[in-house]
């Protein structure tokens, strides 16, 4: 997609310049394909990880959408102003202003328009139904750190135990280690609020990233529409696209 984006405006300056512009004009469409196809795939793409995130990342998913308070049916904000300062256990609310889709967020998360979307809240503070485990419940972040610590001196102990030569209890370390691996990382944190991302940070740049591709795919359209267009003389060119010299002699 990038690259097709540099040979649209290299071939609009030439076309600007009225320099190769039957080239220029040529190479236009070809990167409009080129560009559409890519742009296309990219939001197919992307979508998948938004849904990977949701399955194995929900805090970044709750930093991207600014949401501190988990729902069933949660909408998908397209646009809006969180609010400067908000903290996960203060009464601010999340937005100054925002525009939303209803439940296109449970829809996009797990193909379910009713499933629960656990906020920052909730997942600092646990006990929700997980939608990707079959309803399990959510441990808290406590609990999860906790558990991350135990798997981490279970392996420091499983580690001395086998250089003793201590059968025993390397088997009892590593039992406990393979009932806590599953949260490992966590024992590198200290506290629950160390899972929360910068979400201002986090919301601002996933919305301007979906609003680029989104452009994008229109831009590629207008070029290929452009290109389809035909002068007052019957030539071939972008006579309709605001860059084009065609369009100044029509």
């Amino acid at each position: 997609m990038l690259a097709a984006i540099f040979v649209i405006g290299v071939s609009s300056w030439l076309l600007l310049k009225k320099r190769s512009t039957d080239i220029a004009t040529k190479s236009s469409r070809i990167a409009a394909i080129f560009g559409l196809v890519s742009s296309l795939l990219l939001a197919w793409t992307g979508d998948g990880s938004a849904f990977q995130a949701a399955q194995k990342q929900p805090m970044k998913l709750a930093a991207m959408e600014g949401l501190y308070q988990g729902q069933k049916g949660a909408p998908l904000v397209l646009a809006g102003i969180v609010t400067p300062g908000k903290k996960w256990d203060d009464n601010q609310k999340p937005y100054v202003v925002k525009i939303e889709v209803p439940r296109l967020l449970s829809i996009l998360s797990y193909r379910n328009s009713e499933a629960f979307v656990p906020g920052i809240d909730d997942i600092i503070k646990g006990g929700y139904p997980m939608e990707n485990k079959g309803g399990e419940i959510a441990l808290p972040a406590e609990e999860k750190i906790a558990r991350g610590k135990a798997a981490i001196a279970a392996l420091g102990k499983y580690k001395n135990a086998k250089e003793a030569g201590d059968t025993l209890v390397a088997a009892q370390q590593l039992t406990i280690l393979n009932q806590n691996f599953a949260y490992f990382g966590y024992g590198y944190l200290n506290s629950p609020s160390s899972l929360i991302p910068n979400v201002p940070l986090t919301f601002y740049s996933f919305h301007i990233m979906v609003a680029l591709g989104g452009f994008f795919i229109l831009l590629f359209i207008v070029v290929l529409f452009s290109c389809k267009r035909k002068n007052l003389n019957g030539n071939d060119g972008c006579c309709g696209f605001p860059f084009s010299p065609y369009r100044w002699h029509i």
